[in-house]
C-alpha cells in the first residue's frame, strides 16, 4: 500500500454499518448484535484496516512515548504490529515481542515487510482473553484492546501485566479515550458503542477510570499523555517501581 492509503480502514468502517443498524437491539438487550468472524480472510481486512489508521496515529505516538530507556518491548493485542514497528524505527535497540492470536501474526508479518528494521522480533501467537503473557520486559504497550473486555476481565489483565513489567519498566494503555463525563468527544463515544455491538461486556473507558486501575494494580508515577484534543488517541503510563 502506498503511504496514506486508507482503503482497508473505510471498508472496516462498511463492515460496521450492519451492526450500527441494529444498535437499538444492542441497547434494549443488553449484549452484542453482531461478533467478529474467524474466517481468514475478514482478519487480514480488518488487520490492515487496523494498520491503516495506526500508520498514521503510530508516528504521533514516536513523538510522546520515549522508550529510550527501553531494550525490551512487549506488544500486547499488536494487531498489524504498526505502533511497535514506528517505535522501533526511532529506536533500534528496541527488541520487540509481539503477541496476538496466530491468524493476525499472519498479518502482522506481512505489515513488516514494509519497514526496513534492525530490530530483533519475536512473535508470539496467544489468546489474551484465555492464555498467560510470557516473560518480562522493560516496556509493555496495550493499544485499543482492554476495551474489549469488562471490568472484572480488566482488572484480572492489569495484574498480569504488571507481573509482566521489569522493576523500573512501565505500562502504556494506549485508547481513544471518553471524556471523564463519557459524554464525548464523539470518535471515543463511536468506539464505545462499537464496544456494545461487538463485545459481550466491554466498553470504552476514561483517563481516569485506567489510572485508577493502574493505581490500584500497583503501578506508580501514573501520567496521563493526551496526543489530540478530542482523544482520538492518548495514553496512560505507569511504571513498577
Amino acid at each position: 500500500d502506498q503511504p496514506g492509503y486508507l482503503g482497508h480502514w473505510l471498508r472496516f468502517m462498511e463492515s460496521w454499518y450492519k451492526p450500527f443498524a441494529t444498535l437499538d437491539q444492542a441497547v434494549l438487550q443488553g449484549g452484542r448484535t453482531n461478533m467478529y468472524t474467524h474466517d481468514q480472510a475478514i482478519i487480514r481486512q480488518n488487520t490492515l484496516a487496523m494498520h491503516n489508521f495506526a500508520s498514521v496515529r503510530g508516528k504521533e505516538l514516536t513523538r510522546f512515548l520515549n522508550t529510550r530507556s527501553c531494550t525490551t518491548m512487549l506488544d500486547v493485542g499488536c494487531g498489524p504490529g504498526t505502533y511497535s514497528f514506528e517505535l522501533a524505527l526511532r529506536n533500534p535497540e528496541l527488541r520487540l515481542h509481539l503477541l496476538d492470536l496466530p491468524a493476525v501474526l499472519e498479518v502482522t508479518r506481512e505489515v513488516q515487510k514494509q519497514y526496513d528494521l534492525p530490530n530483533e522480533i519475536q512473535y508470539i501467537p496467544k489468546d489474551l482473553s484465555t492464555e498467560e503473557i510470557p516473560g518480562t520486559y522493560d516496556l509493555v504497550l496495550v493499544s485499543n484492546a482492554l476495551q474489549a473486555f469488562d471490568e472484572e476481565k480488566i482488572r484480572s489483565l492489569l495484574r498480569e501485566l504488571y507481573a509482566a513489567v521489569n522493576p523500573g519498566g512501565s505500562l502504556v494503555v494506549q485508547a481513544q479515550y471518553l471524556a471523564d463525563d463519557h459524554l464525548g468527544p464523539r470518535w471515543p463515544i463511536f468506539v464505545d458503542l462499537g464496544c456494545m455491538c461487538f463485545t459481550p461486556g466491554g466498553r470504552n473507558h476514561s483517563m481516569d477510570e485506567t489510572q485508577r486501575w493502574l493505581n490500584e494494580t500497583g503501578f506508580t508515577d501514573i501520567e496521563q499523555i493526551r496526543m489530540s484534543i478530542f482523544n482520538a488517541n492518548s495514553f496512560v503510563r505507569g511504571y513498577r517501581r
